[in-house]
């Protein structure tokens, strides 16, 4: 009898480890699905980046060539 109740107690306490874990996961994965990667992130940060200067650069030439004064 107390062989069986070892046995129901260990089932139980891994179910809901398991159970707990897969809780865990799920958790993990809603914030990955919600939040975008960090690489992503710095990505759109750099291309952000690169769309300024770029406008810089075209303001420059194009104050350059023609001797306008664009602000």
């Amino acid at each position: 009898m107390s062989t069986l109740n070892l046995s129901l107690k260990v089932y139980a306490r891994l179910h809901l480890g398991i159970q707990q874990h897969s809780n865990l996961k799920q958790l993990h994965m809603n914030w990955f699905v919600h939040t975008p990667h960090p690489s992503m992130m710095l990505r759109q940060l750099l291309l952000v980046y690169a769309l300024i200067r770029l406008l810089f650069v075209w303001k420059g030439l194009i104050t350059r060539t023609f001797g306008l004064s664009l602000s």
